[in-house]
């Protein structure tokens, strides 16, 4: 990140998270914050934030085609940024292969890559070779989570229990089995709009009939 003092260098935040923010607790913010923090100590150069956002919720790590990573790399093609911030490599992905294509984008286009949480990652084959090993630990996490959670449902499966969340209307989860049993009350009701469905009513025919009813 050497420019002159009359160009001082230009650094981004990249963040993300795998789910939805709950409760407004967003980890994308929490992350933001961290590498501020971590990027205003290494401030020695003046070195200045881009003012863009980078953020992307709710999307996985398994691909690189991410709204806000998409809006980055052009900006880092097009020569405006200078260093990317991030809290850890897995925040910018989860797979061996995108690890590399990334950091060999960056380096190319001159942008160094800092992480927050681990060993700076400076262009030589040593740091080279420690990547691919953060990389592969990474990959391993996530592919080890996979087969958690396809173990589960494949466990509940065999015992007869239902993988899905909460149970549409007209249902109710039976609370051993959590299989999908009839609530009678709402059955009638769902019956009901599917005959007025029968008779060809529109969709605004048949909220109206439904709102009119309370």
């Amino acid at each position: 990140m050497k420019r002159s003092a009359s160009n001082p260098p230009r650094f981004a935040v990249y963040t993300r998270q795998s789910t939805e923010p709950r409760d407004g607790l967003s980890s994308c913010e929490a992350q933001f914050q961290t590498c501020m923090d971590f990027a205003a100590a290494e401030a020695r150069t003046g070195a200045r934030w881009i003012g863009d956002r980078f953020d992307d919720e709710a999307v996985s790590g398994r691909t690189l085609d991410r709204p806000a990573l998409n809006r980055l790399r052009d900006r880092v093609r097009e020569g405006e940024i200078d260093a990317v911030y991030a809290v850890a490599m897995d925040r910018l992905s989860r797979t061996l292969r995108d690890v590399v294509l990334l950091f060999d984008e960056m380096e190319s286009a001159g942008v160094a890559v800092r992480l927050v949480h681990q060993p700076e990652l400076s262009p030589g084959p040593e740091n080279r070779l420690l990547r691919h090993i953060l990389a592969s630990f990474a990959e391993f996490e996530r592919e080890m989570i996979a087969a958690r959670i396809a173990e589960t449902r494949a466990y509940l499966k065999r015992h007869g229990r239902r993988l899905a969340g909460p149970p549409p209307y007209g249902y109710d989860a039976d609370p051993e089995t959590k299989q999908l049993v009839p609530n009678r009350a709402e059955a009638r009701r769902v019956r009901a709009t599917f005959r007025r469905a029968e008779r060809e009513q529109s969709p605004g025919e048949i909220a109206a009939a439904i709102d009119a009813m309370g």
